[in-house]
């Protein structure tokens, strides 16, 4: 698998998981989720609050449950790659009772020496 493919599957399966994690169903562990990222990850959320992959690790273990029943849908990508980086960008949506919310996200993979790790994320508010 090429790392496009590879990028692209590791955003549909981390919002899968990600999505299990929120509403408390998830059987993966905080460190199984954390391997699908780079040790020096950062990311700008669509409100402009920074999160390094410490922050990430912390934040974890208090969002485990937080939002029961949450539905996130994400559309299909566009990948853009070069030797050692993958962009991928998709739009989010997310959907918790009534409340709905969208965004653009750019994902960056960075090839290192275990595989390809999300290294980079941006979002902006759509909705």
């Amino acid at each position: 698998m090429n790392n496009e493919a590879k990028a692209i599957a590791m955003v549909m399966d981390f919002h899968v998981a990600i999505e299990k994690w929120f509403c408390g169903e998830a059987s993966l562990s905080a460190d199984q989720l954390l391997q699908y990222f780079s040790s020096d990850f950062e990311m700008t959320g669509a409100a402009g609050k920074t999160m390094n992959y410490q922050e990430l690790a912390a934040w974890l273990p208090k969002a485990k449950g937080a939002k029961p029943g949450m539905v996130i849908r994400v559309s299909p990508p566009e990948v853009f790659s070069t030797f050692c980086y993958t962009l991928v960008y998709y739009e989010e949506t997310q959907e918790v009772g009534e409340t709905l919310t969208t965004r653009r996200s750019s994902a960056i993979f960075r090839t290192e020496k275990y595989g390809l790790k999300w290294w980079r994320l941006t979002e902006e508010w759509i909705l």
